[in-house]
Formats: structure tokens, sequence, C-alpha cells
């Protein structure tokens, strides 16, 4: 339905590394536990739903971003605060959960890799 009426903005997990190519960055929202237990092999900036409002200055309004959550309702509500802020926002068409069970290799847990 958010797509039907053009509330969001998708893209395919497949596409992820050519966007990110293209210079867009992979925002994710998830909770720090979360965070720690595991993420994308990609350079991330990890900042909690809970804080977004109160850190939208660490993000640049000329620099699109890619936001992404457990299971795809936080990062919709990322999207539409980002959005409402005036960022330029897309949303994987599937959360990190499906990510994750569908593209092990390209997670990584604990402390390998942590950026924001």
């Amino acid at each position: 339905m958010n797509l039907i009426e053009g509330l969001s903005d998708n893209v395919q997990w497949y596409q992820l590394e050519d966007e990110l190519a293209k210079g867009k960055k992979f925002l994710d929202v998830r909770t720090s536990g979360e965070f720690q237990s595991g993420r994308l092999k990609v350079d991330t900036i990890h900042i909690p739903l809970n804080e977004l409002r109160e850190r939208l200055d660490e993000l640049n309004k000329n620099q699109a971003y890619i936001v992404s959550c457990h299971s795809g309702l936080r990062s919709y509500i990322a999207e539409r605060i980002l959005k409402q802020a005036g960022f330029t926002v897309q949303n994987p068409d599937s959360a990190y959960s499906q990510y994750k069970m569908s593209n092990p290799e390209g997670v990584k847990y604990g402390n390998e890799y942590q950026h924001g």
C-alpha cells in the first residue's frame, strides 16, 4: 500500500551494491544490541530509530540514504521521518532478517565492523 500511495521508495536487496557504489549511504536504525548481533558487510551508519530525530544533524541532506531495520517497520518510520526533514531515502524491499537468511555471507557479527 505504501508503494502504491507513493509513500515509500523501495530498493531491492540485489541492487544494494550498485546503489551504494553510486554514492548512497546505508543507514541501520535497529537497536544497538541488534546492530552488535549482526550487520551487513557494507559501510554502515548506525542510528537507532529512537535517536533519529535528535541526531538528524549527523546526516547530510545532500546525501541519499538507504535505511534498514530488522523487520521493516522501523525503517519505514525512519524513511518517513527523513523524508519529512528533506532527505532523499529508499527502503529495502525486505528487512535485515530476510536478507540475513538469504545472504548469510553478507553479514558481519560482533565487533567485526562498525561505523557511526
